[in-house]
């Protein structure tokens, strides 16, 4: 007849609680998240692009290259070093619509995000009545004064559902994506709107300087007519 030592059965069975713990935190359901390769592309175009842009006489008609791994500010605009400019990106973004939008969807992701949380930790609950009465003699068909009392109750609940299987882990990591890309969002829409108001404020400086440009001319062909009249008119 063999003799079991206590101590070995203890550590037996503490070693299968740990070891089907680990089992049971390692069954997520869902696959594995797995970050998606960087594009390979290297460049804007198929072809590759010259190096540098021509060069032109003239205010801004220094030759422009362009530096692939530069970073460039947030506030890229200012680097046009224009008061103007910089005033008109300042009230498009605080009156735009499309980025009142993108700052609201973040919000709401962030909040979802911090609700889903919740599901990983304890319910707490609790509750609390109050009331009083009057408790009438009279009720009874007997003669007195009433007395007053109070009735408290109070509750406390406390529940925990095990996350075993990690589903709500996996709807943790969803809205954390889920805000991640609201907030990529955000800046894009922050980029195609201060974009926007650049490109079109140098359009408009473009076509105002043809303007002037086209003016100046007109005032030079008028001046040549007028030459032109007074040379005819002393010839006659």
């Amino acid at each position: 007849m063999r003799l079991r030592s206590p101590f070995l059965t203890v550590f037996t069975l503490a070693l299968l609680a740990v070891f089907s713990a680990a089992i049971l935190v390692g069954c997520s359901s869902g696959p594995d998240f797995e970050r998606p390769d960087k594009p390979k592309a290297t460049g804007y175009t198929p072809e590759s692009l010259a190096p540098q842009t021509s060069s032109a006489a003239g205010p801004g008609g220094a030759a422009q290259s362009f530096v692939p791994e530069k970073d460039i500010p947030g506030e890229w605009w200012t680097l046009f070093q224009s008061s103007q400019l910089d005033t008109l990106i300042k009230e498009s973004l605080q009156a735009n619509p499309d980025v009142d939008a993108a700052q609201a969807a973040l919000r709401q992701a962030r909040e979802n995000f911090y609700a889903q949380q919740g599901g990983l930790f304890p319910t707490l609950t609790a509750n609390g009545t109050g009331q009083q009465q009057l408790a009438s003699p009279a009720s009874q068909g007997q003669a007195g004064v009433g007395t007053m009392f109070s009735v408290n109750a109070a509750s406390l609940n406390i529940s925990y559902s095990p996350d075993v299987f990690g589903g709500v882990r996996r709807q943790v990591e969803s809205k954390e994506a889920t805000a991640e890309f609201q907030r990529f969002q955000l800046e894009a829409t922050y980029l195609t709107l201060t974009s926007n108001v650049v490109v079109a404020a140098i359009n408009l400086a473009s076509l105002q300087a043809q303007i002037d440009a086209t003016n100046g001319i007109i005032a030079i062909l008028n001046n040549s007519l007028t030459v032109v009249r007074r040379q005819f008119r002393g010839i006659g």
